[in-house]
């Protein structure tokens, strides 16, 4: 029997590899979408099986204090994941920021038919593009397994 631990360790190291192949496969859009699925997996075991491991630690808290608070555990499980998220954003923009990262213009209320349909929008220095490949792989990678 595997534990919920156990699972959940999987799914990280099924993420993390997905993460790393990423990189390696280039522009194979095959190759991308197959690893793409893989991280899919992966990612919904790293974010199902702590919300499954939850009721399991409410009871053990209950157990040992006598005391319920489930709800206490429960919001600082969903308030650690938006905290987590925002500092991720966060970092994230102001590493890009740094690298250079340059916003297409919009064109918004633009009719199509006056709108540069060639515009250079996915054009961006070299920095970024290199900031954003490791972004993707290494450094989410690393997290994952640390």
């Amino acid at each position: 029997k595997t534990s919920k631990r156990h699972a959940y360790f999987l799914g990280g190291g099924v993420m993390a590899f997905a993460l790393i192949a990423l990189n390696a496969v280039g522009k194979s859009q095959a190759g991308a979408l197959a690893l793409v699925g893989v991280f899919a997996f992966g990612l919904l075991v790293c974010y199902m099986i702590p919300f499954a491991m939850l009721p399991d630690i409410i009871d053990e808290d209950t157990c040992r204090t006598g005391r319920q608070r489930g709800g206490l555990f429960t919001s600082l499980c969903s308030i650690s994941l938006k905290l987590s998220a925002t500092l991720a954003m966060t970092i994230t923009n102001a590493l890009l920021k740094e690298a250079g990262y340059v916003a297409p213009a919009s064109i918004c209320g633009v009719d199509d038919a006056t709108a540069d349909s060639d515009a250079d929008l996915d054009q961006q220095p070299q920095a970024v593009l290199t900031l954003i490949s490791l972004l993707v792989g290494p450094i989410p990678a690393f997290f994952i397994v640390m």
